[in-house]
């Protein structure tokens, strides 16, 4: 009778041993996928920024204001 309390007492052991150690795991996926997300969220972020900035960038360059016109701020008129 002992023999088998012992089996079940290390079962019972083995048993939450094996539990903690998916829990563990488990929480270092959530970790791991959390990561990855916050990355890729910074780099969404980032491009948006650059796109933003090229825009407004392109945009003020012709917008108006002819000394940035291209096709005539490098003119050389010869009469």
């Amino acid at each position: 009778m002992q023999a088998v309390k012992e089996k079940v007492s290390a079962a019972k052991a083995k048993g939450k041993v094996s539990r903690a150690k998916a829990e563990e795991k488990a929480e270092a996926r959530s970790r791991a996928k959390a990561k990855v997300d916050l990355h890729q969220e910074k780099a969404l972020h980032r491009e948006e920024a650059i796109h933003r900035r090229l825009h407004d960038h392109h945009a003020g360059a012709g917008a108006g204001d002819d000394d940035h016109d291209a096709s005539s701020s490098h003119l050389l008129l010869i009469d």
